[in-house]
């Protein structure tokens, strides 16, 4: 009998290995372990893909630092790897551990397939980044493994942002206190050579869970840092983003697509860079929720056309044919 309900023992059963588990749960089996894993195994999704059923196998590659995923044929149980060794070697490096190497080429129709599914949240020419909420629905043991490898848990300050009030009206004054105190110059200079992160591109409220807010920071060399100043972990407040890495998509209509709301963010040389990204990428943005809660932003902040060219003194594209196009097509498919 299987204990997967049992919500503080799964708790348990994800954080450590098999034998420290049972060390722990004298009173369990090794059955009792199994029929769980088996359990879990048989609620993984599985992927429909070219008119046959496959299965994601998630692991690591044996440096244990880098993503790997697999397709497995459900019938021939047939293993084809959709990822790359050589993560490590790659100059720039890879941001994070859940970016891979990935042959766009070879696998391109699959690569749109994951992108649809959200399983991918991009794919560039260099990396491809996995949705690992996703993923873990499609393999829930092999991503909590690679998770225990690298996650941590994500802990908040105490003592502010304790209202979404308070952290709308005081995020930019703590991200800008933040990245000016003196240890975290130090911190930016040695380790990024960053000198004078101080000025803000955007804020992102989150007002499900407002101390998970954010300011994108940049600095004169075009770096680029989310600052999470509610955040406790040192190595959560600060996520640095490279001038090559940044792109709409993935740093501003992705976490509008999933609820963030923009917030005093008025800049009109930001919203015209904003713009003619969008007039390049449209129709290739998958997040098109996110678009259309940019467009709504636009509209009610008076966001305009004739306001960012007098701004920049430059022709800008009137990206609100794209916002009605998108209207009409919501419009017809309901």
């Amino acid at each position: 009998m299987d204990f997967i309900d049992d919500k503080e023992k799964m708790k348990d059963f994800f954080a450590m290995s098999k034998d420290s588990f049972l060390s722990s749960y004298s009173y369990l089996s090794e059955e009792e372990y199994d029929a769980t894993v088996n359990k879990l195994n048989s609620m993984n999704k599985k992927l429909e893909f070219q008119n046959k059923v496959y299965e994601l196998k998630v692991g690591t590659y044996e440096d244990g630092k880098f993503l790997k995923v697999s397709l497995i044929d459900k019938d021939t149980k047939q293993e084809k790897e959709i990822t790359m060794s050589g993560v490590e070697i790659v100059e720039p490096p890879a941001p994070t551990p859940d970016c891979v190497l990935i042959n766009s080429e070879e696998n391109k129709e699959l690569i749109n397939k994951l992108l649809e599914l959200k399983v991918l949240v991009y794919s560039n020419t260099i990396f491809a980044k996995f949705n690992m909420s996703e993923l873990y629905n499609y393999d829930r043991i092999g991503t909590m493994d690679f998770l225990k490898l690298h996650a941590k848990i994500i802990e908040y300050e105490e003592d502010k942002g304790n209202s979404l009030e308070e952290v709308k009206s005081k995020i930019k004054e703590e991200a800008t206190r933040l990245v000016q105190d003196e240890k975290v110059k130090d911190y930016l200079y040695d380790k990024f050579y960053i000198s004078d992160l101080d000025s803000e591109i955007y804020t992102l409220i989150n007002e499900k869970s407002p101390k998970d807010s954010l300011v994108l920071m940049y600095d004169n060399d075009g770096r680029f840092c989310f600052v999470r100043p509610y955040l406790k972990d040192f190595d959560h407040k600060l996520r640095l983003v490279q001038e090559w890495q940044f792109n709409h998509e993935e740093h501003l209509f992705s976490y509008l697509e999933n609820g963030y709301k923009l917030h005093n963010s008025n800049d009109l040389v930001v919203h015209y860079n904003i713009w003619t990204s969008i007039d390049e990428w449209y129709p290739d943005i998958d997040n098109k929720k996110g678009l259309m809660e940019y467009f709504r932003y636009c509209k009610e902040n008076n966001i305009t056309k004739e306001k960012i060219e007098n701004e920049v003194k430059s022709e800008v594209p009137d990206i609100m044919k794209i916002y009605n196009k998108e209207r009409m097509k919501k419009n017809q498919e309901r």
